[in-house]
């Protein structure tokens, strides 16, 4: 690869990732669809510029692709049965997103482009974990609207994706691909700087530079630590565990990646007793204590560093493989032996903290060993028992919120059923469950192909961050709902896509030479491959351009509404109806644009044309509670009590335990 193509390839990775993160983690549907927007208009015009045109990835990574792409068909064809068509048109508009990332770098960027992306999304997502330290000891430095905000949760840190699990995930996949770094990096060799760092060539890291690599690596790990425990997330520390013992299990320099991780665990332990000592830090009430925390931050990064420099000695270490199996054995047994005596002698205890709906409901560092469910127990109740009752095709993709009224014990709002497997249960049925299945399978294969395919030491690195960051996401969505924190799940993508290209397997192509040896073009041209590349680059740029058209109307037609609403706002009910009837043209199916027109009328007198309006909406979001609820309040406006109190039962049934609906 180009000496200037890596680093651009990187740069761009770690934008993409930066950007996508300050923007609240591309939650919001316009930041999601503007993103997707970006990636596919990338995708398309990689395909036409890249003169190798798309590769053929390997069965792994076809599999992977296979079921992205049919998990989003099935998004599709829910839209002929849905509970609500805007919800269901959201969520294929998510998929189609999705797909961008793993086909980009996957399939039409050049095969080397992974070692520089995976490089890139390093960067960028240490970029985000620096912003949340930040705003952690300088409180109000970046200022964000949190994605969700619930009581006595102001203290746990989610700047600035938005929301604290999916911020405390960020960080621990960022972890695992600085450690991956620091115990691979190649040091043996000339002491001069890394010609080829980005893509990965034979001297990458080499020497110095490499114990410097390895230090640079390691030394941000305390501040990410730091921003792990002020997040208060359980699942975080779930995501750490898993991705260091996936990291070991793929490392080439297993007793590096061993003792380093060992060693930023107690770093980690060290900054968050600095935390925890510093109340204002800890409760984010203010800032008395952060020369302490920074203090200790900056002596653990140093101490870090200094391992990361003298790690190289731990290399070499290797157990001959009858030993290593006795080993490994021998640590599975002891576990289970483990896992049985606190089982036997705590199980009971901790079902029944678990199962206890409510526990430590604050921020505080309690909230990291509480057992409590909090309300998934129900969620995933509720899940269950809409899957039972559509089991071949469920209720429609995106509608769980919806389910969910239904059925819910109390007032608590739900979007998600905080488990991805169990959400595709009831939305999709089981078809969209056993899609979902293949494709957490399926990266697993891919993971382990990009393992045995890659043999250099600091690609095989490289493979394994990118392989346990990936895998410790994965295993968070089953407890969380941050699957819905665009940036986060691109990340995940990113280097899916990435692991896609390093395990594809090499195709030897004859290459004609020049006098001096330098490769030219093909000395022959199969006219099969030339069809099958044509044919290749037409369909990705066709999909690129129908996924562009499908992502437009989320876009503009939410867009649209928002003007709308600032027009409400500034008094110019003319133009608020204006935007909202353009709304209307862009997105006829949806029921948000008939709310915002019927808002507008209701504010300016027209109660008829209000009424009309929330009747056309009703008609296309017949289980969205709200919809009858705002008609009921029109009617009453418009003195007719009867119908008035027909919109409120009908509200009430769809959301029967709401705080509205509570008897006084």
């Amino acid at each position: 690869m180009n000496r200037l193509v890596a680093p651009i390839l990187a740069l761009s990775s770690a934008t993409i990732v930066v950007v996508m993160g300050a923007s609240g983690g591309a939650y919001d549907l316009v930041d999601r669809q503007s993103a997707g927007l970006v990636l596919w208009w990338a995708t398309g015009l990689s395909a036409l510029v890249v003169a190798a045109g798309p590769r053929r990835p390997g069965r792994a990574g076809l599999a992977l692709l296979a079921f992205a792409a049919g998990i989003t068909a099935w998004t599709a064809l829910g839209l002929g049965h849905t509970l609500s068509t805007e919800r269901t048109a959201t969520e294929l508009g998510r998929w189609i997103v999705h797909l961008a990332p793993l086909l980009l770098v996957g399939v039409v960027l050049p095969r080397s482009a992974w070692r520089p992306v995976i490089v890139g999304v390093t960067l960028g997502a240490l970029v985000i974990c620096f912003v949340g330290f930040v705003e952690r000891l300088w409180p109000g430095t970046f200022e964000q609207t949190p994605t969700v905000v619930f009581t006595n949760t102001a203290m746990r840190l989610s700047v600035p994706l938005g929301y604290w699990n999916a911020l405390g995930s960020w960080a621990a996949m960022t972890s695992v691909l600085l450690l991956a770094i620091a115990s691979h990096a190649r040091v043996e060799g000339s002491g001069a700087a890394a010609r080829r760092g980005f893509d990965g060539g034979r001297r990458a890291g080499a020497g110095l530079s490499g114990r410097l690599l390895r230090a640079a690596a390691l030394a941000p790990l305390p501040v990410i630590a730091t921003v792990i425990y002020c997040t208060y997330s359980r699942s975080s520390l779930l995501c750490v565990g898993v991705g260091i013992v996936l990291l070991v299990a793929l490392a080439k320099n297993r007793w590096t990646a061993a003792a380093l991780s060992a060693a930023a665990l107690l770093a980690g332990a060290l900054a968050a007793t600095a935390v925890s000592g510093a109340p204002e830090i800890a409760d984010q009430t203010g800032a008395d204590g952060r020369g302490g925390v920074l203090t200790m931050v900056l002596i653990s990064g140093a101490l870090l560093a200094a391992a990361g420099f003298g790690s190289p000695a731990l290399d070499g270490w290797r157990l001959p493989l009858r030993q290593a199996r006795m080993a490994a054995g021998a640590t599975v047994l002891l576990g289970a032996i483990a896992v049985g005596v606190i089982g036997a002698a705590k199980g009971q205890d901790a079902w029944d903290k678990f199962s206890a709906r409510e526990g430590v409901r604050t921020g505080t560092s309690a909230r990291l060993t509480d057992l409590s469910n909090g309300s998934r127990v129900e969620q995933w109740r509720v899940a269950l028992d809409a899957y039972k009752a559509n089991k071949g095709r469920g209720e429609g993709p995106g509608t769980f919120e919806l389910i969910y009224n239904r059925a819910a014990p109390d007032e608590q709002f739900v979007r998600d059923a905080h488990s991805a497997p169990l959400e595709a249960l009831a939305e999709q049925g089981w078809p969209g469950f056993a899609l979902l299945i293949g494709f957490m399978a399926t990266a697993v294969a891919v993971v382990l192909s990009a393992t045995r395919r890659v043999r250099r030491a600091w690609d095989r690195g490289l493979v394994a961050g990118a392989g346990a960051a990936a895998g410790a996401f994965l295993t968070g969505t089953a407890f969380d709902w941050f699957w819905e924190v665009t940036a986060l799940v691109v990340v995940a993508l990113l280097l899916l896509g990435a692991l896609i290209a390093a395990g594809e397997p090499e195709r030897a192509r004859a290459v004609a030479t020049d006098d001096e040896g330098h490769s030219s073009r093909p000395a022959a041209t199969d006219d099969r491959s030339t069809t099958a590349t044509r044919l290749g680059r037409a369909g990705i740029v066709g999909a690129s351009v129908v996924a562009v058209l499908a992502l437009l109307p989320g876009v503009v037609g939410t867009s649209e509404i928002r003007r709308s609403q600032g027009d409400v706002q500034l008094g110019d009910l003319n133009a608020a109806r204006s935007h909202a009837d353009q709304a209307i043209e862009i997105q006829p199916w949806a029921s948000s644009p008939y709310l915002q027109r019927a808002l507008v009328d209701e504010q300016a007198g027209q109660l008829r044309a209000a009424r009309e309006g929330l009747e056309l909406a009703i008609a296309r979001d017949r289980y969205d509670w709200r919809l009858p609820l705002v008609l009921a309040r029109v009617e009453a406006r418009a003195g007719r009590p009867q119908a008035a109190l027909r919109a409120y039962r009908q509200a009430k049934a769809l959301r029967p335990n709401g705080r509205f609906f509570e008897q006084r």
